[in-house]
């Protein structure tokens, strides 16, 4: 499974091979609670300048599905969710849909565990991309 995160924006999934789950949770602030939220901040193209928020969360399972291949389902943006493989190798087509009312994108933490470091989401150029459709048809047709 998936770390559990949100999007900024509506994600629709078209399993096109295979069997995924997704989860979705609630959130709900508990003294108690073994999580936190690292809220992402955006830094020109890079991801940066994370930091978790200081107040414990504890999250509930909202919702389990599983989706197999020919299924279409959404996530709202601002969903706290997490997705994985319901057995063997999966494939799926992913559209967003920008929301300009979603702020910075989440994922959620376990208490304790430190802030990863900030990466970059640079596009890639020409010939990385298509390297890595290459690299997708020929898992593609390894699977079909």
């Amino acid at each position: 499974m998936a770390d559990i995160h949100d999007h900024i924006f509506d994600l629709f999934s078209f399993v096109a091979l295979g069997k995924v789950t997704n989860e979705t949770f609630d959130v709900i602030d508990d003294p108690e609670g073994q999580h936190r939220i690292l809220p992402i901040q955006y830094v020109g193209d890079s991801s940066g300048g994370t930091q978790v928020e200081a107040r414990p969360l504890r999250l509930t399972l909202r919702s389990s599905e599983s989706h197999e291949a020919g299924d279409v389902y959404r996530v709202p943006a601002g969903t706290i969710h997490r997705g994985g493989l319901k057995r063997g190798p999966a494939v799926t087509v992913l559209a967003t849909e920008r929301v300009p009312s979603i702020i910075s994108p989440r994922v959620i933490m376990g208490r304790g565990v430190p802030a990863p470091p900030s990466f970059d989401r640079k596009s890639p150029d020409r010939e990385t991309w298509m390297n890595i459709t290459s690299i997708a048809r020929q898992a593609a047709d390894g699977l079909l």
